[in-house]
């Protein structure tokens, strides 16, 4: 496994940062998803915590949700070193519109942490089952719905309307009409841009 201090290659798996698992923290495992100037994007090979997009029902975006705020504070403060967080690229994140539904996804926004759009998620996987994702036993402590191992895991994109968002199934479909943003049963498998070398 990579540490990324050399090259990368799409498809290979990485480690970076640490998170809790079964009562540990343990390092993160993230899959190359594209390398370009320098840069590769990492989304983390396993859903690695159980979190609502949203704190409430209410109509959201990416650019307001609970969870975008979650991920580029507390998660970014707490699984990367200093030295780790500084490879991390401050990255513009498109409002990607949901390719079936004419729902307003809101403005772009800069993150260091995200989450996957519908769109990149149909992208840079090969198939559903190539995207399809086991969790880790702390989101599963943490209620993140498990059907043949894998789990459900959350996109930003918004679903059918701005109180829903899309995500993909236990067996790497995407449901475009999306669940509630305050539904508690999806993994999350954060996104990274992070310098190489």
């Amino acid at each position: 496994m990579n540490d990324l201090n050399g090259s990368v290659a799409v498809g290979e798996e990485v480690t970076l940062g640490r998170y809790e698992n079964d009562g540990f923290s343990e390092p993160i495992s993230w899959r190359v998803l594209s390398v370009k100037e320098g840069k590769a994007l990492l989304i983390t090979e396993r859903g690695i915590d159980c979190k609502r997009y949203h704190g409430k029902k209410s109509p959201v975006t990416w650019q307001t949700c609970s969870l975008r705020a979650w991920l580029n504070g507390e998660f970014l403060q707490s699984a990367f070193s200093e030295e780790e967080a500084k490879r991390i690229v401050l990255t513009t994140v498109s409002p990607d519109i949901n390719p079936q539904y004419a729902t307003d996804p809101g403005a772009a926004t800069q993150d260091k942490v995200f989450l996957l759009s519908a769109v990149e998620a149909e992208s840079y996987f090969a198939c559903d089952s190539d995207r399809a994702a086991r969790p880790t036993m702390y989101a599963e402590d943490n209620g993140a719905y498990c059907s043949d191992g894998n789990c459900y895991w959350l996109l930003r994109t918004p679903g059918k309307e701005s109180k829903f968002v899309c995500y993909v199934t236990d067996d790497g479909s995407i449901s475009l009409f999306g669940d509630s943003v305050c539904s508690g049963g999806s993994a999350i498998r954060p996104a990274v841009w992070v310098e190489l070398g």
